[in-house]
């Protein structure tokens, strides 16, 4: 998380994302962990490649930080 809040709105490849399972993005979308739910900002994700090893589906995701508007 500390490495997207340094550069915030911008994408990054973060070398724990290169191949994840699917199911992933929706993890991060729905915020389904705590550590996901941040009081300052969200984390958006998208997915940048997509295979199919051993019939299990795994995707690479590139991730930024989008901080929360101030008033």
């Amino acid at each position: 998380m500390n490495r997207l809040r340094q550069h915030p709105d911008r994408w990054i490849l973060l070398p724990e994302m290169s191949s994840v399972p699917e199911r992933t993005v929706e993890v991060i979308r729905r915020r389904e962990r705590r550590a996901l739910r941040l009081d300052d900002g969200v984390i958006r994700c998208t997915r940048t490649a997509r295979a199919v090893v051993k019939g299990q589906a795994r995707v690479a995701l590139q991730l930024k930080f989008v901080p929360k508007e101030k008033p």
